[in-house]
């Protein structure tokens, strides 16, 4: 928790730090990779866990196919936006079952 209130990832939601990133294909960066390579991905956690909450959910959770750094980072959001885009009863279900699946991998110990 920080001192105005909110419950901001402070680092104990699982989420990797930059010693513990590696490159995707197992390879050293070149030069020119480094210069050019994932500058969003390079951005503290705790930056793209706030921008991440300013986010739909559906939204939120596609980001976990970016890479293997984003792939569970998602999960300490804390700013839970859920929005029903489809007026069915079955896209009602379908929303329904997201929520409760979204909440049951959800790692933070508060949620907004």
């Amino acid at each position: 928790s920080s001192s105005d209130g909110s419950n901001r990832n402070n680092g104990d939601c699982g989420a990797m730090n930059d010693s513990e990133r590696s490159h995707s294909s197992g390879e050293p960066k070149t030069s020119d990779e480094e210069t050019l390579g994932d500058r969003l991905s390079a951005l503290p956690d705790s930056l793209l866990l706030y921008i991440l909450s300013l986010l739909s959910m559906k939204d939120v959770v596609k980001t976990s196919a970016l890479s293997k750094k984003w792939q569970y980072l998602w999960t300490c959001v804390d700013n839970l936006i859920f929005i029903n885009e489809d007026g069915t009863y079955h896209g009602f279900e379908k929303f329904i079952s997201f929520v409760n699946n979204t909440l049951i991998l959800c790692s933070c110990t508060k949620i907004k």
